[in-house]
């Protein structure tokens, strides 16, 4: 099963093959477990031959077969009345030129569709960024609250939020919650998944499967900000504008060091802070390097476990395990 599920990922099945493969993925979460181990070490894969080929390869590459074929006299001059076909040594060398001019251009092409999908989720995270600094002006300076339990107690409810403030249009932020890098993204582009931002009250009436969804998809492709403890009491984010405190960021992955965001190959991650800019990030700490984004003091993805730990959470997760074992007490 494990090579019909890199086949899959590879786009290499035929129609019946990959429904096949859907059927038993939906009925097995081990199998989705191992796929999306498999499409994070692909991704990882793809992160390293971002960088340029080595320098001079191409221009090397191009002399050495020019030296081999002068040297096998391939390419002596035709002397008058002889063929003109190709033959085996002008193939290779014609082969060897695009090779090089493919190692050459290839990775560059590669980094520049990396690139450019980045600076497309950086813009949308901005969006998001000035539709929550509005949503906290008129809110005493709190952003969208993640309430410490219930059916709306999940790190996705910021886009509810922000939709029913009427800051933003729901079709319009269901574009902007999606990081075009992200598994998320190319699932919902190939109508493989639905997303919709439902009202708060719809939300707290689903139950279910339906329940499930609105929470999984609600969020996007980002984590958002959930609250911190102080004693007992949960607290919620305001934010001062300083430029140091993150509030959102691409969404973590359970399979890669310290949760670092699958979005982008697993080369990190954009993260937006409370001044509206947004930064990108090869590791998972800010500002402060023993601060990290997507777990609190206690190693648990949970409310932070003072105004000072920064806790941003997926959009299914929510702040309240239990909060009281959160405390140090």
């Amino acid at each position: 099963m494990r090579e019909q599920l890199l086949a899959y990922l590879l786009g290499h099945l035929g129609p019946s093959d990959r429904q096949s493969v859907e059927r038993a993925l939906a009925d097995s979460p081990e199998l989705q477990h191992e796929l999306e181990g498999m499409r994070v070490c692909l991704a990882a894969v793809d992160c390293d031959r971002i960088d340029d080929a080595p320098s001079g390869l191409a221009e090397r590459t191009c002399r050495h077969v020019t030296v081999s074929a002068w040297s096998a006299g391939s390419l002596a001059p035709v002397a008058p009345g002889t063929s003109n076909r190709w033959r085996m040594a002008d193939i290779l060398v014609a082969l060897g030129i695009a090779l090089a001019t493919a190692a050459f251009l290839l990775p560059a092409l590669q980094q520049s569709r990396h690139l450019a999908r980045r600076q497309v989720c950086e813009n949308h995270l901005r969006k998001l960024g000035h539709a929550i600094i509005e949503f906290a002006h008129h809110h005493e300076y709190l952003i969208p609250i993640v309430p410490p339990r219930g059916k709306d107690a999940v790190g996705g409810i910021y886009s509810v939020q922000l939709a029913d403030a009427g800051l933003m249009d729901r079709e319009e932020l269901i574009q902007y919650i999606l990081c075009p890098a992200s598994q998320l993204a190319v699932d919902f582009h190939n109508q493989i998944i639905q997303v919709r931002i439902p009202t708060r009250d719809e939300l707290l009436a689903a139950d279910g499967r339906r329940l499930d969804w609105f929470r999984n998809v609600i969020g996007g492709s980002y984590a958002y900000r959930i609250g911190y403890l102080q004693g007992h009491q949960y607290n919620t984010i305001r934010i001062r504008q300083t430029g140091r405190v993150p509030l959102m960021a691409d969404a973590p992955s359970l399979h890669l060091a310290d949760f670092q965001s699958a979005n982008h190959a697993g080369c990190g991650q954009n993260v937006l802070f409370d001044d509206g800019h947004v930064r990108f990030l090869a590791h998972c700490s800010a500002p402060d390097p023993e601060d990290q984004l997507f777990k609190n003091r206690n190693g648990l993805r949970a409310a932070g476990c003072d105004a000072s730990d920064t806790v941003l959470v997926a959009s299914s997760i929510s702040p309240a395990i239990d909060l009281a074992l959160q405390t140090n007490e």
